[in-house]
C-alpha cells in the first residue's frame, strides 16, 4: 500500500453546494450558469374536426361533448360504422387504447379494445 491517508473525492472543496438543486426528475444540477429564454407563448391550438369529416380516426384522440360539458382524454377504438338507427363510433379512455394497442398481438391482446363503449357520432370531435 502506498497511502495510509484518508481517501478524498477530487474537487469536492470548491463545490458550491448554494448553486446546487434536484430538478423535476429527481436529478442534481448545477444552477449557477443557467438561463431561462422565452419564446413566446404556444401557437394556439388548431378548432376539432367533427369524427364523421374524417377518412381513418382509430386510435385518434377525441373529444365527446355530453350535458356536462366537453370530456378529454379519450380515443377512438374504432372506426365509424352506421347502421340503421345512425352512425356509431366506439370510445375508450385514453389511457385504455394505449396499453392495449402497445401489448403485442402475440400475447393476451384481444381482438378489439376493452371496455369500449359506442357513442352516436353526433357529439364526438376529433383533437388535431
Amino acid at each position: 500500500m502506498t497511502g495510509t491517508g484518508p481517501v478524498e473525492e477530487p474537487g469536492t472543496d470548491d463545490v458550491d453546494w448554494d448553486s446546487l438543486a434536484f430538478d423535476p426528475s429527481g436529478e442534481l444540477r448545477d444552477l449557477s450558469n443557467t438561463q431561462r429564454v422565452f419564446w413566446g407563448p404556444p401557437p394556439p391550438a388548431p378548432p376539432p374536426v367533427h369524427v364523421t369529416d374524417l377518412e381513418s380516426v382509430i386510435g385518434r384522440r377525441l373529444i365527446l361533448v355530453q350535458e356536462g360539458g366537453p370530456v378529454y382524454d379519450l380515443c377512438a377504438a374504432s372506426e365509424v360504422w352506421t347502421d340503421g338507427s345512425g352512425s356509431w363510433i366506439k370510445i375508450v379512455e385514453d389511457w385504455r387504447w394505449h396499453t392495449w394497442a402497445n401489448t403485442p398481438a402475440y400475447r393476451d391482446r384481444t381482438p378489439q379494445c376493452p371496455r369500449a363503449i359506442a357513442h352516436p357520432t353526433v357529439n364526438v370531435w376529433v383533437e388535431r
